[in-house]
């Protein structure tokens, strides 16, 4: 039997209103509630940039005190968005970090008893795909998530989560190559981002001083 090759709709993502801002999707206000959660700071589509040749972009969200760019996407970019994101890094010298997976892929819930941390039903959090530059050349490179240092509170983004790269603490206890990435505060971030219905009244969340982190690279 020959089955009729169907196409697919175009998907039009829900715009919705979050902390006093519109964004363009669900997903984006999603992770603006993590990023509320941590206490980090951002602004929303601050500024878009001319690449040359005719190509322009405009990030999602510049995080003010951590000075970097986040991109959010439902999945894997596309050759074009990939191209955009690695020559604004170029540009700029700026790393720009992209969630390329939802957040519901972490499962925060753990048994009774249990800490979270030790907790490893489920997905890892989200991927994101790193993008640096200098001297006009881009870099590239993947499995980068949200991690915290357990010492100092340090918050970045680092390949596997691993902490020890956010800050200067001296890594012993086991610390070098050790993943933070499903340490508490961040599983209660990705919670109250999944859960979040965005049909009530948006409350400010009380103010939390954000330690400085170290570089991306």
């Amino acid at each position: 039997m020959c089955r009729r090759k169907t196409e697919v709709p175009f998907l039009k993502p829900i715009p919705t209103y979050w902390a006093g801002r519109h964004f363009r999707s669900r997903l984006e206000a999603r992770w603006a509630v993590f990023f509320d959660s941590l206490g980090i700071a951002y602004e929303y589509e601050k500024e878009g940039y001319d690449l040359g040749n005719g190509i322009c972009h405009l990030p999602d969200f510049w995080l003010t005190d951590l000075k970097f760019w986040v991109e959010i996407k439902p999945g894997y970019p596309s050759e074009e968005e990939y191209s955009k994101a690695a020559k604004l890094a170029a540009s700029s010298g700026i790393p720009l970090c992209m969630a390329i997976e939802p957040i519901g892929n972490v499962r925060p819930w753990c048994p009774p008893g249990v800490k979270p941390a030790d907790w490893n039903y489920g997905d890892d959090p989200p991927r994101h795909i790193r993008f640096t530059g200098e001297d006009g050349q881009s870099y590239v490179d993947e499995s980068y998530c949200w991690t915290i240092c357990p010492d100092c509170g340090c918050t970045g983004i680092e390949y596997q989560g691993r902490c020890h790269r956010l800050c200067r603490c001296e890594a012993g206890d086991g610390k070098e190559g050790r993943s933070e990435s499903r340490c508490e505060k961040l599983l209660v971030a990705y919670s109250n981002a999944l859960k979040e219905r965005f049909d009530r009244p948006w409350k400010p969340p009380a103010k939390q001083r954000l330690r400085p982190t170290g570089t991306l690279g």
